[in-house]
């Protein structure tokens, strides 16, 4: 089974450092009207094709609008069952929430979709949610959480302790189940078991390597891993990426089947 996680930026060019900015600059002043307007979903399908996964989760989508219009295009490439996490709102104009987008092949139930107090306002957190994939007792979580900063840090703990405590109703409830957590974290995996050592608990399954940016110029100044694909119960039999238009590496990994039986 391959699962995949993947930071779109809107659907935007983020390899293009002006664009980067341009697009980011129109987000934060809250014209999200025109933050649509120079996406393209077609390069956010092909890099779903591309991964062909099982299992794929696209964060950074503008509102409910865009989330439809994604949600076709996943359809007519074989997914059948999608759960939405809602992140910070978005302007009145424009209405709504940045989302998580999770899809999968097969039947999958919602299981965690927590909302958050949060100002409307970039960088406070893209959505999570949790599903149970019941054909292999699979539980996967998907997170966007906040940037790390200080007016940001307290909203940071309050969703990733959220997270963190869902997991361990999880495995007090289902002690035989398997656990995935993927996505954007906004934080370098050596950072996240420092300051939260539960998630040692997990064997990492994603790739250690940077994942964010690929804007030009800004990639050789700000190079971090912030995507991974962590697991309870599961391991990889292999690992990559792949790079499209976002800011982001599409992340995905092939989980060891014998352990899924």
């Amino acid at each position: 089974m391959r699962i995949a996680t993947y930071n779109h930026m809107f659907g935007c060019n983020g390899r293009s450092l002006p664009e980067f900015l341009h697009v980011h600059a129109l987000y934060i002043a809250k014209r999200h009207d025109d933050v649509e307007r120079r996406a393209d979903l077609n390069h956010t399908a092909y890099m779903v094709k591309m991964a062909d996964a099982d299992i794929i989760a696209v964060t950074e989508v503008l509102g409910e609008k865009q989330r439809r219009k994604l949600m076709q295009v996943l359809q007519s490439l074989g997914y059948r069952d999608f759960h939405v996490g809602s992140g910070h709102g978005l302007d009145q104009k424009y209405g709504g929430d940045v989302e998580t987008l999770l899809a999968t092949r097969m039947p999958s139930d919602s299981v965690y979709a927590p909302t958050f107090d949060l100002p409307n306002q970039f960088g406070y957190g893209g959505g999570i949610v949790g599903i149970h994939v019941p054909s292999y007792n699979l539980y996967v979580v998907q997170v966007h959480l906040p940037v790390r900063n200080e007016k940001t840090e307290d909203r940071f703990q309050e969703q990733i302790q959220s997270v963190l405590n869902e997991i361990t109703r999880l495995r007090e409830e289902n002690n035989d189940s398997k656990i995935v957590v993927m996505g954007d974290f906004n934080c370098r995996y050596i950072d996240l078991v420092r300051l939260y050592p539960d998630f040692l608990k997990f064997q990492k399954l994603s790739l250690d390597m940077a994942t964010c940016s690929t804007a030009s110029l800004l990639r050789w100044f700000y190079r971090k891993d912030l995507d991974h694909v962590l697991g309870i119960g599961l391991e990889a039999e292999s690992a990559g990426v792949l790079e499209g238009i976002s800011d982001h590496r599409l992340v995905w990994v092939d989980l060891k089947e014998e352990l899924l039986d």
